[in-house]
């Protein structure tokens, strides 16, 4: 039997397999030694979480110790910045789980994580009424009224 691939687009289309070109940027994981793949928002680029004693954007490089220091000779924690879409790096005595971390990441409105890798989706409370749809922004939505409504929400 033959196929044009035409068809073989379509069929993979219908069972959503992923397209040329198109696909998780974390798959597979880029980052090395254990490190953790955090796609951006726009999904076209990523950081790496690196493990206690690796750094640099893939987790590469191993940490320098001093002998007469407990302590990494980096520069701490928040540098650079481990937080994504402007958050601020806070150093604290902060655990995720049982691991000691040293820092969190105050999101700025609009995101949330660990690391203020997501974009929160204004639109799941349903905030667009009389039937408005509703379009999640950054930080932000929007709505689109039907016919005679009007206002932020469609409420008038």
């Amino acid at each position: 039997m033959k196929c044009s691939v035409a068809a073989w687009l379509l069929i993979g289309l219908s069972l959503g397999v992923p397209q040329f070109g198109k696909g998780d940027i974390c798959d597979p994981n880029p980052c090395e030694n254990g490190g953790i793949c955090l796609s951006e928002l726009a999904g076209d680029s990523f950081s790496c979480e690196c493990p206690d004693g690796f750094t640099d954007p893939n987790c590469s490089s191993v940490v320098e110790v001093a002998a007469d220091e407990a302590e990494p000779t980096s520069a701490g924690p928040c540098i650079p910045n481990p937080c994504h879409n402007g958050g601020t790096c806070e150093i604290s005595e902060a655990y995720r789980g049982d691991t000691f971390i040293g820092y969190v990441c105050k999101c700025p409105k609009g995101f949330n994580g660990i690391h203020c890798q997501h974009n929160i989706n204004e639109c799941e409370g349903e905030p667009c009424k009389n039937g408005g749809i509703c379009t999640d922004l950054v930080a932000n939505y929007s709505c689109e009224c039907p016919g005679e409504f009007m206002g932020r929400n469609c409420q008038y």
